[in-house]
């Protein structure tokens, strides 16, 4: 028997619930449960590489053939953080460069 850890655990069976001023559980549940799946479970699967939230929606995208808006990503790390979606460390730094001026890039683990 294998044993489950904490980054096997599907977000669905944590029973995550989101709010907010425009949240429709209905209409949005089903949506954003994918979305903050997918975001961990590729995050936490190319970690220790830091990637961007660009780049997270383009390997999304690429992955599952859907539209990952960077919004939606940006939005997706800051839920991980909450206790109430596992209490992930999102980790963030500035890209060295000059030339990535501004750019963040974010790195996924559990603590």
């Amino acid at each position: 028997m294998t044993q489950q850890t904490l980054f096997d655990i599907p977000v669905e069976q944590t029973h995550p619930k989101f709010d907010g001023r425009t949240y429709e559980e209905k209409l949005d549940s089903p949506r954003l449960t994918k979305q903050l799946e997918r975001v961990r479970e590729y995050m936490i699967g190319i970690f220790p590489a830091w990637k961007s939230v660009y780049e997270i929606s383009v390997a999304l995208k690429e992955l599952y053939g859907e539209n990952f808006p960077t919004q939606s990503v940006s939005a997706r790390l800051r839920d991980l953080r909450k206790k109430k979606f596992g209490s992930y460390v999102v980790d963030h730094k500035r890209r060295e460069g000059k030339e990535h001026n501004g750019i963040w890039e974010y790195l996924v683990y559990r603590s």
